[in-house]
């Protein structure tokens, strides 16, 4: 059982519902993935560190809306400290945001990364948001199932990558089969950005050393570093050579 098919096997039903609402707002607003770099050209001569089955790993805890969503902005800021999952519209400061990760200004943020910008302690306003007061770990048990697969030696970076891939999908090519959640898709997304940032801030923490770049799910540095989860199980990281 591949794709879709395991997808829909495995989770509640309800909460792979269609959503009625339109979507086009998520879909318009992407999350951009981590990407930083302060070394031109090709990263030679550098320690790469990449994590493994990266998505997989967030796909186990993001939260996810199911059912309708809200429009609020009165509302956005106690919906961001419920960890309701959605987009909202920030104003950072001009001073104080973390390293690499956001630019001051007014912008559109997924939950995830909000969050990690209130855990560095950033002080910001919330002005607006489109979330959704019901979530849920939706894709924990599809994780669990490609993990066990996994587990036993089976290929399976290209069922998830598909699934992943798939829900945002262009609704106009929708077939029979298909879920269209431009939402899931973007938080995932953020989920991935936020966790390499909280990575890449513990080792500046217990080694005093940033990285040179950051690329999606892979952090560079110019010496090794000893405090990241080394391994081969989800979300831990091997070394690349260069």
């Amino acid at each position: 059982m591949e794709g879709m098919d395991l997808l829909r096997a495995v989770t509640r039903q309800a909460w792979l519902q269609q959503p009625a609402q339109d979507l086009t707002f998520f879909a318009d607003h992407h999350c951009k993935d981590a990407w930083y770099s302060e070394v031109r050209g090709k990263l030679t001569g550098l320690y790469q560190y990449d994590k493994n089955a990266a998505y997989l790993a967030c796909a186990s805890s993001v939260l996810l809306g199911v059912g309708t969503y809200t429009h609020g902005t009165t509302t956005a800021a106690a919906a961001v400290a419920d960890k309701r999952p959605g987009i909202y519209l920030v104003e950072l400061p001009s001073v104080g945001c973390p390293v690499y990760f956001a630019q001051p200004g007014r912008q559109w943020l997924y939950t995830p990364c909000v969050s990690y910008l209130q855990e560095r302690g950033l002080s910001f306003d919330i002005l607006e948001g489109y979330y959704w007061p019901e979530s849920h770990t939706v894709l924990r048990a599809f994780y669990q199932h490609c993990k066990a697969q996994r587990e036993g030696g089976q290929p399976i970076k290209h069922i998830y990558t598909q699934v992943f891939g798939m829900l945002a999908h262009d609704p106009l090519r929708h077939w029979q089969g298909m879920i269209y959640r431009p939402d899931w898709y973007n938080l995932l997304k953020a989920e991935l950005k936020a966790r390499m940032y909280r990575h890449a801030y513990a080792v500046k923490v217990a080694e005093g050393v940033a990285p040179v770049a950051i690329h999606i799910d892979a952090l560079f540095y110019q010496q090794p570093v000893h405090s990241l989860k080394m391994g081969e199980g989800i979300g831990a990281f091997k070394e690349i050579p260069l």
